[in-house]
Formats: structure tokens, sequence, C-alpha cells
């Protein structure tokens, strides 16, 4: 896989230091980087479709953009999706796991969040203006040249104001701690559809659906169907968000039709899914 990167901004002493496709090689990066004199410091990331990384923090707070695909963020008690031209911020400390939908890019800066008391403790995306990939690859491009000067401080300025505006989806559903239940509510995540069988994803969990059931009110205060219900609702706003059409998102998605799903969506979020596509359009800078 290639950067998406122009060459000159990632050639560094004929090494390409801030480009990797290998979680192991992200974090080792990463503390490396953060070790160093440099307040703000920024990476690019390619993963494959289905990559799952292992569960990790970092000691700065990470804003990631995603260029392309989408990724499914897990903590140990929430999962929330960040479909492409959004931003996702993960507070520093904060355990968390990426899970690829498509081959996906990442632009991520990582920063000391002591000053970023306009963002919460908990890992949120963000719909986020046409500036916010340039930015990320212009302080790529500083960092790289090994240029340490006003313009830096500046950028920094201007990523915080872009992060204190965007705007915060509700793209967050809570996770179980139980192993059985996480595994099933992994499966509805991975592959949403209205056709899912309790009898199968019961069968995914290693347990009966009357378990699964107990379960679901136990952990997580919700019935299956209130659950599922939910992540279908994530996933059909991550899909109007990236330009699918409403018809397309209820078949997608396993609906009889266009209408049964908008009946859903607007019961869920309170607004019908085509203003969410209008809306969906990424700010001007004008």
């Amino acid at each position: 896989m290639q950067s998406t990167l122009p060459s000159e901004y990632l050639t560094a002493n004929r090494t390409h230091r801030y480009f990797s496709n290998v979680i192991g090689d992200t974090c080792t990066m990463v503390d490396y980087l953060a070790a160093g004199a440099a307040p703000v410091f920024a990476i690019e990331t390619v993963y494959h479709d289905g990559f799952i990384s292992r569960l990790h923090c970092h000691d700065r707070g990470q804003v990631s953009y995603v260029q392309h695909g989408s990724m499914t963020i897990q903590a140990e008690d929430y999962a929330l999706i960040v479909p492409a031209g959004h931003a996702v911020w993960i507070p520093s400390g904060h355990m968390h796991q990426a899970i690829a939908s498509g081959k996906i890019s990442v632009l991520a800066v990582y920063l000391h969040d002591i000053d970023l008391g306009h963002l919460p403790d908990k890992c949120c995306v963000l719909q986020v203006s046409d500036l916010f990939e340039p930015l990320f690859k212009r302080i790529i491009a500083r960092q790289i040249l090994g240029v340490q000067d006003l313009v830096n401080d500046a950028l920094v300025v201007v990523l915080n104001e872009e992060m204190r505006v965007a705007r915060r989806l509700d793209v967050v559903a809570p996770m179980p701690r139980d192993r059985r239940l996480y595994r099933v509510c992994q499966a509805i995540l991975k592959e949403p559809t209205i056709a899912n069988s309790k009898e199968e994803l019961a069968r995914i969990g290693h347990m009966s659906c009357r378990t699964m059931t107990r379960l679901f009110r136990s952990e997580l205060k919700m019935t299956y169907s209130e659950w599922a219900q939910l992540a279908l609702g994530i996933v059909a706003m991550m899909r109007l968000r990236n330009g699918q059409h409403v018809f397309q998102v209820a078949a997608d998605l396993g609906y009889a039709s266009p209408s049964a799903f908008t009946a859903m969506f607007r019961k869920r979020f309170g607004f019908c899914p085509s203003e969410l596509r209008e809306t969906g359009r990424k700010p001007s800078l004008i």
C-alpha cells in the first residue's frame, strides 16, 4: 500500500519515518515521537480491510482524520463509527482499539490535551471542515523538514479552533463487558441488518437466546431490539453522511422499504434521514 501524501512530504533521510501500515510500528513510532520535545506531531497510517488493532492508549491526546474508508473505535464500554471525511478525538490514556471497514487511510495528530478543555474525556466523532485534511498534511510536511517556527504555532492554533467549532456526532453505542455478549455486539456492528437472527447471534456468543436477552438488559440496560436498532441507526447515519441515498441504505440494512427505514430513523434520532444527507456536506471554508 502506498501513502497518499506526496513523497517529498514523507522522505526524511531516505526513510518514511511517519508512514506505517502495521499497528506495532505505529505505536513504536508514536512513543518515539512523544518522547521528543515537539509539542505536536503527526503521522499517516494505512490499514487493510478488516484490520483490528490491539487495545492500547497513548500519552498524548489523538485526533485522527479518516481520509478513505471508515473505522470503528471500540473503548472498554462503548463503540463509535468514524466515516470518511470525519475525525475522531481520543483523549490521552484512553484505552481503545480500531477496526477498519474497507482499506482506510488515516492522518493523526498527537498533542498534549491539557489545553483542550472543550473536548470530552471520552472518544467522540467530529464533523469537520474541508480545512482539516490539508492542515494535517501541512503539519506532517513541516515536521519532516524539521522546521520549527511561528507557523507551527499558528497551525496548532488553527487545529485547536477547528476542533472547538466542529460538530460532535451522536454515533456511540454502549458495549458490554461480558465477553459472550461483546462478540454478539461486534457481529451486529460488522454486518448490520434487521435480518439478523437472534438464534444465530446467540450461537456466535456461545449462549442461549434467553441468556443473551437477559445479558442485554443487565449489561446495557437495553433490550436486544433496542441495541440492534441503535447500531443500525449509527451505521445508517455514517452511510448517509458519506452521500448514500436513503433507498440504498434502507435496502443494505434489510428494510422492506425506504418508508419503513425512515420511520425507524425518525423515531430513534428525531429527524428524517433525508435531512441528514443534506446537512452531511462539509461546511464551506468561506
